[in-house]
Order: C-alpha cells, then structure tokens, then sequence
C-alpha cells in the first residue's frame, strides 16, 4: 500500500471518528437530558422528544461514520463507498436539522463541510448510484396501483399469452409477469449478460445500490461465469447461496433461452432474433405465494421490488449488449 493511499485511510479515519464521537456525544446528552433544548426547540423535534432525536442521530450520524472509520484505518476495500454514503447522510441531517428545528448554528456549517468532506474523499460514482436508488422509490410504492400494466411491460400479446420454457416448473403461478425488450445486437451478444448475472459475478445491472450492495454491475463480459450448465447455481442473490437466495439453472441453450428455477419460482428468458442485428428478449418470473412468514417477504418483494427492478435490468442488458456491439 503507497504513502499517499495509507495517508488517505489515515486522515479519513480520523474524520470519520470526529464525526462518530460527536455524534454519540450528542446523541447520549440528548437521551440523558443533559443537552437541555428549551421548550420552543422541544416541541418541534419529532415527537416532541429529545430521546427520540438522540436514537436518530446515533443511527443516522453516529453509526455510519463508525463503520468509515472503522473500514478506512483497515484499509477495507469498500472504505471509500461506506464514506460518501455516510457523507449524505450527515448532510442531510444538518439540512434536516435545520428545517425543523429552525435554529442555526456554526456547528451546523462545521458538521457540514464535515459531511461534504466525508462525500468528496468517498467513491463519487456511489452517489449516482443513490441517486438512481431513490429515483426508483416511486416506481417501487406505486407499482401494485399500474399492476396489471406492469406485468406485461414492453411485451406484446402474443407474447404474454404464449407458453415458455420453465412454464411447467411452477404449475400454480400467483404472480406471473412477462416483460419484453427490442435490443440492437444478435443473442449471441446478449447471451453473456445474461450467463454471468448474479451478486459476486456480473451484478444484475439494475439498482446496485440495492440489489448488488453497492458493487457495480459489469461493464464487460466475464469469461469465468460463461459456463452454464443445469444444476449450477444461477443469479445468486446473496455471498453464500442457498435455495431461497439463489436459483439454479434449469434449462439452458445458448443464444436461445435459459431457464434459472427455485422452490415456487421460475424465472424465464428468451432470445429471438427479430431482424440482423436485432433480438427480441422476453422474460417471464412466476411466484407462488406460500402461507408463511417467508412467503409474505416475498410477497412484498415481488408486488412492490420486482418491476423497478426488472425493468432497469432489461434497460441495463439493452444498454451493454448494444454498446459491445458498437
């Protein structure tokens, strides 16, 4: 490791830690009582408690920069994400603060640059990926009201209505959504974005911040995750694979179609050459919805997460495939 990058881990530790301690400061003299706020301030906390607003900011401030300060004096990898999300997240509790508790003072402005410095020495291209991440809010509160949109996003009819490859793997579908999109490239240029999808492979080229913790996605194929064979895992959701995080393949015939299956799920691609040049990628997921505390989690997932995040992954393969082409 150079002079200048263990510098670097150096000076922002130490920031990180001036951050932490302040923070938990002032989070244990608010809960104690001893940081006394005046009736005025006190009514416009949340609540109208400074117990309240102490557990915030120990969670929102506090927190956040002990885990920067943490991973920057380890050298962690990672440092440099956990330090401009822990940035924003300082800002916006300065701007927060000030909005509701209507007072100013220089420690706002010191705690703020604060936060900017913490946001300039982070990884930048992790604050475009929260900005994509809150952009998709709407689309994820709202998605069960344009249900019946949704589920047939970019797909035609007849491809709604007609059968595909892993059908018959979840006989009794609660959730069945097909959702298309034209891309300027053959299958064969569309096919290793799809072998190589998964955390810890190729990502899933949608939200990173929430489906991949923050990894970019690839911007190239992977040669090691090419191989697809049935039974091998497939786009695994987590570090360690299990069955109710990962799916295995199912069926698989290159630059045509593969099937990725789990207990009550299946999840379908195809790739049909429309014109030279051209394929058409249709995908289908259907989800059996089971009695179970597992089964309302995904619920949840699939009526509110899956079609934010399935249309961004079809515009992120669009976008790769047409690119390596180019």
């Amino acid at each position: 490791m150079g002079t200048r990058s263990r510098s670097h881990h150096g000076w922002l530790a130490a920031l990180a830690g001036f951050v932490a301690v302040s923070g938990y400061g002032g989070a244990a003299g608010l809960i104690s009582g001893w940081l006394r706020l005046g009736e005025p301030m006190t009514a416009r906390l949340p609540f109208h408690s400074p117990v309240f607003g102490g557990l915030a900011l120990a969670c929102v401030v506090a927190v956040p920069a002990t885990v920067v300060a943490v991973l920057a004096w380890r050298g962690h990898p990672r440092y440099r994400d956990a330090a401009a999300l822990a940035g924003v997240l300082l800002t916006g509790w300065i701007i927060v603060e000030v909005a509701v508790v209507r007072q100013f003072s220089p420690l706002q402005v010191v705690y703020g640059l604060a936060g900017i410095g913490l946001i300039l020495a982070g990884n930048l291209a992790m604050i475009t990926e929260l900005g994509e991440a809150a952009t998709a809010v709407p689309l994820l509160l709202t998605a069960p009201l344009y249900r019946r949109w949704h589920l047939r996003w970019g797909a035609t009819e007849a491809e709604a209505g007609e059968s595909m490859p892993g059908d018959d793997l979840v006989p009794v579908s609660h959730f069945t959504a097909t959702r298309a999109i034209t891309i300027e490239a053959r299958p064969c240029d569309v096919w290793p974005w799809l072998a190589q999808a998964g955390y810890g492979r190729g990502g899933f080229y949608s939200y990173d911040l929430i489906d991949n913790l923050g990894r970019p996605s690839a911007t190239s194929v992977l040669p090691q995750w090419q191989r697809v064979q049935a039974g091998a895992v497939a786009a695994p959701m987590a570090g360690q694979p299990t069955p109710s995080t990962s799916f295995l393949v199912a069926e698989a015939e290159p630059d045509a179609y593969l099937v990725w299956a789990k207990p009550d799920s299946s999840w379908a691609w195809a790739l049909t050459p429309v014109a030279p040049g051209r394929t058409r990628l249709v995908t289908r997921l259907r989800q059996r919805y089971r009695p179970t505390t597992a089964g309302l989690l995904t619920v949840i997932l699939a009526e509110f997460g899956d079609f934010a995040m399935m249309r961004k992954m079809l515009l992120g393969i669009k976008r790769r495939a047409e690119h390596g082409v180019r």
